[in-house]
Formats: C-alpha cells, structure tokens, sequence
C-alpha cells in the first residue's frame, strides 16, 4: 500500500524574507569562535601576559624577515624559499601587507639550523632573519635592534664556554647564541656568536680583554659578518639619513662628498670574512625616533636568485585569466609610431596602457613606468584592444611568417609587419623562390578580405593553395601556403591568436603537425592561447608536432635588452603553458632577440618574441632538428627557419656498463669466470686486463638480452597477451597456464630493465624510489639529448661549420692547443707567493700507511649516478662485485702508491662538453667536464682525503669557498661593502679587477704546480 500523498504546504508558510535566506543558522562547516558580548564602543581592549603565552608555541617554529629598504614580491620570496629550506624543514611561507615575511618550519630546531648558516640573500638582497617572539611589531620604522652573527678573533680558548663566549659578546650586544662548530671548539680559527646590537650605539670593531693569563690587556678583535644600516639620527636601522644640501653646481665630479652617510664603517683593511652592506639612502624626518622597538632572538641572511622580481601593476592593471576582453569603440586609439614624436611617460610593453577607451588608473607607481623618451615601438600595449578596433590593432602588431623547403619539409618563418604593400609581396615571392619552399605561414598579414584573393596570387604561383583564420577576424592575421603537388596539408583548427593544420609528406610515412602562432598583445587574451597549447599538447602526444611564431612573450628576463626590466607575474603564464604542455625549445643558430624596436642609443630594446618549441615525438622522429633565425629584411622580426633532419653521422656508441645486468642471475658467475683467468704481470696490469676480458662478456650479453629493449618490451606484452587469449579459452589447460605465467614473468622483468635503462642514461639523481617512471625517465632523455647536441660549430675565422667529422677535428685541435702549449719557464722565485706551510703534525699524518679500509672507503664514497671514464665502468659495478674483484682492486691501488706508475688507459680520460649558454656556437661556449676512470677517481680521492686536514692551514681567511665551515657568501657580501661606495671620490683612492679565471683553470704549467706543492712544504713523496 502506498504511503498517502503529502498535503501541499501553504503560500505563506514559503515566503521567507532576504534576511532568513542569509541568516548564519548553521555553523559546523566554519571555525567557531567564542560567542563573547559585544565591548561597549570607546572601550580599549586588555590582553593579559598569559592569553599571548597560550598560543606562542605554534609561532616559536617561525622566523620573521624583511628587506631594508626594499619590497621583494612574494612569490620571488616564495620560490627562493622553497628551493633552498624545504629540505630544512620549510612548511609555510606567509606575507603581511608592510613587507615582513614570515617563514614556519616543521621544528623550532630546524629553524635555528638556517639561521646559524645565515647571513642570507635573496635575489641579491639582504634579508633580515629572526626568531618570532610575542613582543615582536611589525614596523620597519621601530626596529633599533637587530641580531647580527659576529665574529671573534683572538679569544683565548679558556672562554670558549659558554660564561666566557657570554661574557665576550657582551662587549658588543646583547648575547643570544652561538654555532655548533663554536660550541663543540671544532673551528678554534674564531668564535662565532649571535648578539643584539642597538642603534643607539656605535658599532664595537675590538676590545679588551684582563686577565691573570697575561700581564698585557689581550686584544679581541670583532667582524660583522653582515652590518644593517643605521640611521644616526632616527637612531633606527634599515636607511640612513642625510641633510638634504642646497643644489650646487657639479664641477669636475665635485660636490658629491656630502652625500655619504655619516656612519661608522668597518675599515678597509678588514678581514675578508667580514663584510658591510649598505642599503639605498633615503631622507628620513626626525620624528621617527619615537616608540621604537627591539626585534629579538637571532639572524640575519642572504640568498640568490637567478630571476630579479620587481613589484606587481596596480590591481586594476592587472588581467585575470577569466577576464574576456570587451569591444572598443570605433575610435582610433594613439599609437606611437616611430616617426612620432615619443610621449612623456611611457608604460612598459607588457602592460595595458591607459586608454581613452578603458577605465584604467592613469596614475601608477614610479617603479611601474619609464620616464626615458624610449618607444616601446608598435609592439607596445595599448590597452585591452580587439579587432574591432583595427587601427590600433595595425599600429601595435608585428608581424612573422613561417616556411618549408622542398629539400627536407622544413618549416621556415618570418615576421613581416603587413602585407598590403605589393612590393613586399613581390619581396616574399622572391625569397620563397630562393629558398625552394614548400610551405609557408606569414603571421600579421592585415590582407582585409577584399584583397585576400590578390595578394595570395602576387605571393605564390596560381597552383598554390592557401587557408588563413580571416574567418576570425576583420583583417587576416595568419595566412598558410603550400604546394600541393609537393605536400598534403589537411587544416583543423584556428582562432584569432593560432592556426593548426596537419602535413603529410609522401616522402615521409610520419605526419607531422604545424601550429602557427601570433599572440596577443594583451596578457588576458593570450590567456585563451596558453590555454588551447595545453589541451593540444595531450592529443598531439603521439604525433610530431611544431608551435611556432610570434608569441608575444618572453620566457626569462635575460630575452630582453632595454626598456621595463621589471618582471610581474603575468609573464609567468608563458613559461608555465611551456612547461605544462612539455615542449622543448628547438636549438637554433643566427639571431637571440628576434625583434627590434627601432631605436637608437639608450632607447634600443631588443626582445625574443618568436620561438619555436617541439614535443618529444618530434625529437625522435628528428634527432637532429634545429632551427636559423635570420637578419631582419623587411620587417622588425626575424624569419624564421627550420630543418627536420635525422642523425646521418652514426657513429658505434662506446661501451657502458648497465646497472640492469647486475640484477641478472649469471651476472656474479660471469665476472667470477673472467676473473679467473691467469694473467702475468704487475697488479694494475692484470686488473685492467681482467676488466678488458670481462667487457667481452658483457657485450655478448648486451647483444643477446639488452639491445632495442623497447622492442622487446613491446614483443613480450603482444606474447603475454596471446597467452591470455588462449588461456582464457581452455582455462583447465596445465600448458596454457605455464606458458601464461611464464610470458607474464618475461613481460614484467623486461619493463624493469626498460625502467633502469631509461633512469640510468637520463641522469636523474634527485629521483630514488617511486612506481615505474620509463615514460618520465625516457622524456628527460629526449630533453638532455636536444639541450647537449651540437649542431654547429664556429672557427677562429668565423666560418660555421656543420659536419660532425669536421667539428670533432676542432675540438680536438682547441683541446689541445690550450692543454699541449708550451709553457714559459720560471724565472723568479715563487716561494714569497705561499707564505704559510704546511705543519709538521699535518705531515705526519699524510704520510700514515695506506690500509685496505681507507680504499675501500674512498670507491663507495663515488656516486652510483656518476658517469663512467673511458673503460665505460661505472662506481656500481665495483660496489656490486666488490666480493669477487676486492683483492685485485686493492692491490692495483697499493701499486700506484708503490710504484708512482699509472697505465695510459686508467689515466685516459673522457671529455664531455656541456653549453655554457642557451645557444652556443664556439668551444669556448662549452663546459669540459672530464670523466675519468673509476680506479683513478679513487686514487685521486684518497690523496685529497690527505690534503684537505691541511688545507687551513695553507690557504687564507680571504678564500671563503670549498673549505668545510667557509661561506662562498662571505665573499660577496664584502664585495658589496667594497663597491658600496667606490663611485664616491672622498677617501683613499682604490680600483676593481675583473679577473678571466678561465686562464687559470683550463691551463695547466707543471712546472709551476710542482714548484707551488714544494713552496708549500708537501711532502715529496707525494709530490712525485
């Protein structure tokens, strides 16, 4: 029986009022607070001591920061933050709106352990660090003490406790802590404590010390690793005030002396160790020095940053991605031609400008504009446009095309800025003929429709066909031709901003697809292109595939030279949509910035706007793909080329041992055989021999299980799937189970080995444990494979040169005209060049016998990653034979160290050479990194082992890098106290070097080394 139908409800029982509809009836979704009586108005609040104590324990794990004088953007913060503390424990990075930023770790100890390591810099910024504590105000007006690191020198070794380094840093500050090494007495060269300083008070540079220990007061001396600015008159850090002067006359570099700042300084004759930073000077009133307010508990830092972030647009120039652009008014909006005369303030190219049209703020920051007389040039953005608006559209937009060759289906391009005029029709025809081309893209054509059918006949021959996006658009912005007798192009989709089409060659089985591209001016409408790269790559992931034209965005601030160096955050999407959709940047030659303003002196701005990019199916079809930006012609862009070759210089690859053989049953019985053969001969001479015989083995082993793994893969999951085809038909059947697990085994064995081959040749090394990551491994084997190709090389007379025969005879010849120069012998004395020597004691020690314990410490001390010298054996082969070869590896080792005899082919040594530089074209743009043999690794390992005790002993406080317990940051922070005022003429005169380092590096005088270990007093036995 059904349930009797419910009455209807009344109309008034449902009229409910607005304020029912929003009243908060159900708060178990939020975080409820005290339900507290409202404080009657005029009523200053009272917060007892122990209501702030209550909660402070989640805040004891946060340290505070800020720049002095500066306002780093968040996000720039953030990044830096992130890269360098999330393996200290970083959980949480936060901002406030006055510029403080406040870092949360995981553990209050991990928090002291980055601020013992500090002083930092972020993007070439000091940032101020410390501890959070409940007295704590955010106010960079109220900050008249700080916690700076100190550094004493001299301190007798009876106060190294923690009353005497208490009472020594007193002296200065207030003392709060010490370092680790400090405190364990590891690093008795000086002592290391935090203390508070105030700015009330002159900086302490040394005091003294009376004591029963000497009849003489003993002298500490004191080193600011890092001195914060100090205001003398507001009595506050952070600026420093000056009187402002009457203007004077500026005669001959005078009148400048008056604008130092009347502060006490460390003097120049500082230990390199210490180091004082000057933050920028401003002018500050009096009244600042009220309610000032201590910051506590301890550091200061510094960090570096390759990207230098600048603060954001005003919020109502900011575009969001949701934002879709509103149709303009007829009305012609200025534009800012070349031959105009440039306007007062000019708003940098990447930013909407004001715009009659738009309600923009017209008043922006200082920071934001350019008061120079420099024109962006028509590539400037005016403002949120739209092809409606089609004079501002003309005066704004570049143009680029894009071409193929016949010879090898090459995709060209090229930017030519309209194409109404019949001249630079008959130009491009011209230049196709040239080139022999195929197919073409010509970007920013602004052909209205009327003239669409005229210019395509002045541009190709009549058997020519062409598809644009004119569809889209008032005036055409991208236009494709090709010849159909050569090339089948099958077009599929476009828009205002893209156009996509597929290309069939018949000399070619592989497809390949062309996306040709010209961005908006405007970051809200590129929104919609970044959008449409990312969907495209997931379908196209099969499939070659080429993006290339004129993007209208950079992807770093090094693809620019003049105007805005500011960096907002909008110019991020560009390099997000690359990342995201995993295309790679094709290699190119010729021009980097692709686009000139057309300006002369300070007002020149040079950007690379036009790119091409690929995806990993494209680099595996095409090895040796790479692209040529030309000079420009008739255009302000450059065109741009593209040649789709494969690899025609095969050459046999070199022997590597596998990490997957080791996993294999016979791979121990197979070294063992090998490594029972009888050899006469001296221990090294029998090693090397047995790793000779052995590499035999493996070979055959390679050919037989291990070569085109990814076929076999392929071969085993077609067989297992059979097998589960017939299983599944007679599941009762014994053979057909065997044969089903059997398949399955082989099937799953493979896939590891696909794994561990992939990881092993795409030299990942942060990656330890995960599931089965071949695709990811075989895409960063793709992407090192594209990035560490040389293409091309340049002579000394400028000549480029393509062959790989030809451009291994130059590197060989470059190598050793820098290495094999004879070097001009010593004519004077070295030895007042090394002042100090190494001491008996350290001596001593170097000369201990050589034990088996220490050799093998030094072989499993190598990476298993690392790559392999000449014999193609790498630290894991060792390691995982260690058992088998562990005598004869020993012994060859004590051989050298007997005999001071090494064989040419354990000293032989690889050289790989890495791009310094996005686009290198000469050796000198290449990094050599020698890899060299695991035994001589080993051999070198162990004499370094030996020196490094010494090492402080030799070499002075002024190096501060590769020592244990030195900062590489030491030395750039007194770098900026040195250049901080060089440009000022008061005080002693001084100068700066620029030193080429690479002279130093990359040549080597014998001579000169064995006369600098002598100088050194190294023993000779290690000397020889």
């Amino acid at each position: 029986m059904l349930p009797p139908k419910p009455k209807p409800t009344t109309k008034a029982a449902d009229q409910t009022s607005w304020a029912d509809r929003v009243r908060i009836s159900d708060a178990s979704t939020r975080f409820t607070l005290d339900n507290l009586v409202r404080q009657p108005i005029g009523h200053r609040l009272k917060v007892t001591e122990a209501m702030l104590m209550e909660n402070s324990a989640q805040w004891t794990r946060c340290m505070v920061g800020f720049f002095p004088g500066y306002k780093m953007p968040y996000h720039a913060v953030n990044k830096i933050a992130s890269r360098v503390w999330k393996q200290c424990g970083l959980e949480h990075v936060t901002a406030t709106a006055n510029g403080f930023m406040i870092f949360r770790f995981n553990t209050e100890e991990n928090m002291h352990s980055v601020l013992e390591k500090g002083p930092w810099m972020f993007g070439g910024k000091n940032i101020i660090l410390q501890q959070w504590h409940p007295r704590f105000q955010f106010d960079k007006n109220k900050i008249s003490t700080l916690p700076v690191w100190i550094r004493l020198h001299g301190l007798p070794f009876p106060l190294w406790s923690k009353q005497g380094l208490s009472m020594a840093a007193s002296m200065v500050g207030r003392p709060l802590s010490c370092d680790e090494q400090t405190y364990n007495c590891t690093r008795l060269e000086y002592a290391r404590v935090c203390v508070e300083i105030d700015a009330t008070l002159p900086y302490v540079q040394n005091f003294e010390i009376e004591s029963p220990l000497s009849a003489e007061p003993i002298t500490i001396t004191v080193d600011y690793e890092w001195k914060p600015s100090r205001c003398e008159t507001c009595h506050v850090f952070g600026h420093s005030c000056l009187p402002i002067a009457a203007p004077a006359k500026v005669n001959k570099g005078k009148g400048i002396e008056n604008l130092a700042p009347q502060t006490h300084t460390i003097p120049a004759t500082i230990a390199p160790s210490s180091s004082t930073v000057h933050l920028p000077i401003i002018s500050c009133p009096t009244t600042h020095i009220a309610n000032t307010t201590t910051i506590a508990p301890p550091s200061a830092s510094p960090l570096s940053s390759p990207k230098t972030h600048c603060p954001q647009p005003p919020l109502d120039q900011q575009p969001t991605s949701n934002t879709i652009p509103t149709k303009l008014p007829s009305n012609p909006i200025p534009t800012f031609a070349v031959t105009h005369d440039p306007p007062a303030i000019h708003v940098p190219s990447n930013e909407p400008a004001p715009n009659p049209t738009t309600q923009f703020h017209t008043t922006m920051p200082p920071i934001v504009m350019d008061t120079a007389p420099c024109q962006e040039s028509r590539m400037a953005s005016l403002g949120t446009t739209s092809d409606s608006s089609q004079t501002a559209t003309d005066a704004t937009n570049e143009t680029s095309s894009n071409f193929i060759a016949n010879d090898d289906a090459s995709p060209r391009s090229w930017n030519t800025w309209g194409l109404n005029s019949l001249q630079k029709q008959n130009t491009i025809h011209h230049w196709m003929q040239k080139n022999n081309l195929d197919i073409f893209g010509l970007l920013e054509t602004k052909i209205e429709d009327t003239n669409l059918a005229a210019a395509q006949a002045n541009l190709a021959p009549a058997s020519w066909h062409f598809v644009s996006n004119i569809q889209h658009t008032s005036h055409c912005r991208i236009l494709v031709g090709w010849n159909p007798q050569k090339l089948t192009l099958i077009y599929e989709d476009s828009s205002t901003q893209w156009l996509s089409c597929k290309v069939i060659n018949p000399a070619s089985t592989q497809p390949l697809k062309l996306t040709f591209i010209y961005g908006h001016n405007t970051p809200s409408e590129r929104t919609f292109l970044w959008n449409y790269l990312c969907q495209a790559s997931i379908q196209n992931t099969d499939t070659p595939w080429i993006v290339m034209g004129d993007f209208n965005a950079i992807l770093s601030a090094a693809d620019r030279v003049g105007g805005d160096t500011n960096w907002y955050h909008h110019q991020d999407d560009f390099y997000n949509c690359i990342r995201q959709s995993e295309l790679i940047t094709l290699p190119y030659t010729g021009l980097r910035f692709t686009w000139h303003n057309g300006q002369h002196g300070d007002n020149t701005i040079q950007k690379k706007l036009d790119w091409i990019f690929g995806n990993q199916s494209l680099f595996s079809t095409w090895p040796a793909a790479h692209s040529v930006f030309q000079p420009r012609h008739i255009s302000d862009h450059s065109a741009m080329l593209i040649h789709l070759q494969t690899d025609s210089y095969k050459r046999q690859a070199p022997f590597k041992f596998l990490n997957l053989w080791a996993d294999r049953e016979d791979f121990l019985p197979t070294v063992s055989s090998s490594w029972q053969t009888q050899i006469s001969g001296n221990p090294m001479y029998q090693f090397t021999s047995k790793l000779r015989l052995l590499k035999l083995k493996l070979k055959h082993l390679y050919q037989q299980h291990t070569s085109n793994l990814s076929s076999r893969v392929s071969q085993a999951q077609a067989a297992w799937s059979a097998a589960q085809t017939v299983l599944d038909a007679d599941p009762t059947s014994p053979a057909a189970r065997n044969s089903e697990r059997c398949l399955a085994h082989q099937y799953m064995q493979l896939c590891k080995d696909e794994e561990s081959f992939f990881k092993q040749r795409s030299r990942i090394q942060w990656l330890q444990l995960g599931d089965k990551n071949t695709k990811f491994f075989h895409k960063s084997l793709i992407h090192r494979q594209v990035r560490n190709k040389i293409h091309h090389l340049m002579d000394n007379a400028g000549n480029i040169i393509h062959d790989q025969q030809q451009m291994s005879q130059m590197a060989v010849s470059y190598f050793k005209q820098l290495l094999a120069t004879p070097q001009p012998q010593l004519q004077d004395d070295i030895t007042l060049l090394y002042p100090k020597q190494i001491s008996a004691a350290s001596k001593t020690s170097m000369l201990l016998p050589l034990t088996n314990d220490e050799i093998k410490a030094a072989l499993f001390s190598i990476p298993d990653t690392k790559a392999p010298g000449p014999d193609g054996y790498n630290a894991f082969f060792f390691k995982k034979c260690w058992s088998i070869i562990g005598t004869d590896f020993i012994a060859a080792t004590r051989y050298f160290f007997t005999n001071n005899s090494l064989p040419r082919c354990v000293n032989a040594t690889r050289v790989a050479l890495v791009p310094k530089i996005e686009n290198p074209s000469s050796m000198n743009d290449f990094r050599p990194i020698s890899c060299c043999n695991i035994l001589y690794k080993c051999i070198s390992k162990i004499i370094v082992s030996r020196l490094k005790n010494a090492l402080n002993e030799i070499i002075g406080p002024a190096q501060s890098a590769f020592l244990p317990g030195r900062s590489i940051s030491d030395a750039i922070l007194l770098t900026q106290e040195l250049m901080h005022n060089s440009h000022l003429r008061n005080g002693p005169s001084n100068c700066a070097l620029k030193i080429d380092l690479r002279k130093a590096f990359d040549t080597v005088s014998w001579e000169f080394i064995i006369a600098g270990l002598e100088a050194i007093a190294l023993p000779q036995c290690m000397i020889n």
